[in-house]
């Protein structure tokens, strides 16, 4: 780092296309009587963490209708449909905090509570902000991570795929494997199956991808 104070951009993934879940969009679902997406949202807000990013693509109209009135910001990506890592990399170019860190997180992850959204800025501080924080639910890698500023470059010119799989064994030196004992940062919601589940208060999900 430069020395410069910096603050943390929440990045939150909003874009895709919900194929696996059919005709429905899956962040316009209810979920405790909100759609899925606000309920993560405010989450993240009451966690008092940082600015809060919304990347759209897919019906970004009604996603940002479904956020109406929360203390957001939006971030369009016109070629959502080229995946996850090119709406990463365009809300990198499009945040304009080029010192500040940065959480990448997901928005069909309503498991998640503010408690554990601070615990892994909670972790990352403990890292004097210099290693990318990824949470580790016994061997299963989730979600979400935090980057430090000094991969924005990188991340923001295409050059380093935050999402890689493969990032703790490319750059073992970069990476703090956070362990966590909550099965939300593993937990996403693809499919029907996993929403019923949701909506029956089973919490029986797969391990997100």
């Amino acid at each position: 780092m430069t020395g410069q104070q910096t603050g943390l951009q929440i990045i939150l993934l909003a874009a895709g296309l919900s194929r696996r879940m059919g005709q429905e969009n899956k962040l316009l679902l209810p979920y405790f009587g909100k759609p899925i997406v606000r309920h993560v949202v405010e989450t993240i807000i009451q966690a008092k963490i940082g600015k809060l990013n919304i990347v759209t693509g897919f019906a970004a109209d009604k996603v940002e209708e479904a956020l109406a009135g929360l203390d957001v910001a939006f971030i369009h990506n016109s070629d959502f449909e080229q995946g996850q890592m090119g709406t990463v990399k365009v809300a990198y170019q499009n945040i304009g905090k080029p010192n500040d860190d940065v959480m990448i997180a997901l928005a069909d992850m309503p498991q998640i509570t503010s408690l554990e959204y601070q615990q892994l800025v909670g972790a990352f501080e403990q890292q004097q902000k210099q290693k990318i924080i990824i949470p580790y639910f016994g061997d299963k890698r989730g979600n979400p991570i935090i980057m430090p500023a000094k991969f924005n470059a990188e991340i923001g010119n295409g050059s380093m795929n935050a999402g890689c799989r493969q990032l703790t064994k490319k750059r073992p030196a970069d990476v703090c494997k956070f362990s966590v004992s909550s099965a939300a940062y593993i937990a996403d919601i693809d499919t029907p199956e996993e929403y019923a589940n949701v909506a029956a208060n089973q919490y029986t999900f797969p391990i997100c991808c």
